[in-house]
């Protein structure tokens, strides 16, 4: 395998880690994390069972809950266009930005689940607070695979290609011809210069 095709393996696999992982993310955030039961009167069930009968489920999702951790997935997703449109240094640099967003994605959940705790986001006095742990978990795994392929960014997205090089390919001729021009020589010279005298009107062949 040669080093150029191993280079855009890598480079697939690392786009699609961290598209994985956003979307991993995105909908475990989307998902209902805290199912709390109101009463529709405004009276504990526990005061008067008649009364507690009258209420309504609210469920309430993870972006619902933690907006910070919900903006994030929407930030990698971002990022791989600036994977995609970037090269060097500036190909390392949002990598790194990638990888910051998942950590603030689980630092944020981390804080809201084992932290506060989520039944300490249900209003008032409610009749019965569920929560489901299961999306948290979804949010460890997508912060993972985004991490990993920000880290192949950061480390080997250097050596990828990019679109810069092929636009460079596509326009070589011109950009040549500019950059002789730059150096003070005539593209043209070789166009210009007379003919070998055996390709010349009248001329003889040895």
């Amino acid at each position: 395998m040669s080093a150029d095709t191993h280079g855009r393996r890598e480079y697939l696999f690392a786009v699609v880690l961290i598209a994985l992982g956003a979307l991993i993310s995105w909908w475990a955030l989307s998902q209902p994390w805290l199912i709390v039961t109101e009463s529709l009167l405004g009276v504990s069930g526990e005061s008067d069972p008649a009364l507690g009968a009258a209420s309504s489920v609210v469920e309430s999702s993870g972006a619902g809950l933690l907006p910070l951790a919900a903006a994030m997935p929407v930030l990698m997703l971002a990022g791989i266009a600036g994977v995609i449109g970037s090269s060097g240094w500036g190909r390392r640099v949002v990598g790194a930005l990638i990888a910051i967003a998942a950590f603030i994605m689980v630092i944020s959940v981390v804080q809201g689940v084992a932290i506060q705790g989520l039944a300490s986001f249900a209003p008032g006095d409610p009749l019965e607070v569920r929560t489901d742990s299961f999306p948290t978990i979804l949010i460890g795994v997508g912060a993972l695979c985004a991490i990993a392929g920000a880290v192949m960014v950061a480390v080997a997205g250097p050596r990828w290609p990019s679109l810069g090089r092929s636009y460079e390919r596509a326009g070589r001729t011109p950009r040549d011809a500019w950059d002789a021009l730059d150096q003070g020589i005539d593209p043209t010279e070789d166009a210009h210069e007379d003919p070998p005298a055996s390709d010349r009107p009248g001329g003889t062949r040895g």
